[in-house]
């Protein structure tokens, strides 16, 4: 029973972090067979794309937060 608290409790935490279906079965392959090797790979390739997705997402900000206030800058010069 403790067995399947893990598996869910895995399960979910995957989901939560973005995985895909077909990542979470191949992930859960891996853990009946106890072979970490190759999750510990999986999981640090999905955290290297969701840091890489953060950072392009914060140049995204970076930009829309100039744009913001260039244009509240143009506008006080007006009034």
């Amino acid at each position: 029973m403790e067995n399947w608290k893990q598996r869910d409790s895995i399960i979910q935490n995957l989901k939560a972090s973005g995985c895909e279906d077909m990542f979470i079965e191949r992930f859960l392959k891996m853990l009946e067979e106890s072979d970490t090797k190759p999750q510990l790979d999986m999981l640090q390739k999905h955290r290297e794309f969701l840091l890489k997705t953060y950072h392009d997402d914060c140049k995204k900000i970076d930009c829309l937060d100039f744009l913001i206030y260039q244009i509240a800058k143009q506008r006080d010069k007006g009034t």
